[in-house]
């Protein structure tokens, strides 16, 4: 008799992640057959279907945080973070939908402080010399107008070029710096 095939938690959690990708329903049967073995190395490693899912939105935002600190060449930090969360939803729709279009997101989502919201205010605040009111105030407008046009992008609303996309955070940053000037 061949030994049995172990299956490491990591490869359970990855698994899970292509199911969502795929948007395919996360159940226990589908997640066998995507790693094609039984349900008991999934159930031996987690408790329930709920802590896989727990693993799954883990692993959705450490990709995601991964993606959004990449920089991009010739393209300010800031900018680049916005430019990268709205190919974040081109690039990866489902788990954009996961992480920012699911109820679990109302209560998690970037407006509220975290790290990653303090890391970006932080960025805008030194950039351009602003105060942390100010940083804060230009962050919220741009955080909902690049989820504005992420969400668009990852339903297939709208298709917008990453020229065009750009040229129009740019044109909000300083219609938000110009106002805040007078």
């Amino acid at each position: 008799m061949p030994p049995k095939v172990k299956i490491t938690k990591e490869q359970i959690i990855l698994g899970a992640v292509e199911l969502a990708r795929a948007n395919e329903s996360l159940t226990a049967a589908a997640l066998s057959k995507q790693l094609q073995c039984s349900t008991q190395p999934i159930f031996s490693h987690f408790a329930n279907m709920g802590e896989v899912k727990q693993a799954v939105l883990k692993q959705a935002e450490q990709e995601f945080t991964e993606f959004l600190r990449k920089p991009l060449p010739a393209v300010a930090p800031y900018k680049a973070t916005g430019l990268r969360y709205i190919q974040f939803a081109r690039t990866e729709p489902q788990l954009f939908a996961l992480l920012f279009m699911s109820p679990r997101s109302a209560t998690e989502n970037m407006l509220n402080q975290n790290s990653s919201t303090e890391f970006l205010i932080e960025l805008i605040r030194e950039s351009e010399q602003l105060s942390q009111e100010q940083a804060t105030e230009v962050y919220k407008i741009m955080w909902l107008f690049c989820h504005g046009i992420a969400t668009m992008i990852a339903t297939q609303t709208v298709e917008i070029a990453d020229v065009e996309i750009s040229q129009l955070l740019d044109t909000v940053f300083q219609n938000i710096r110009g106002g805040g000037k007078e």
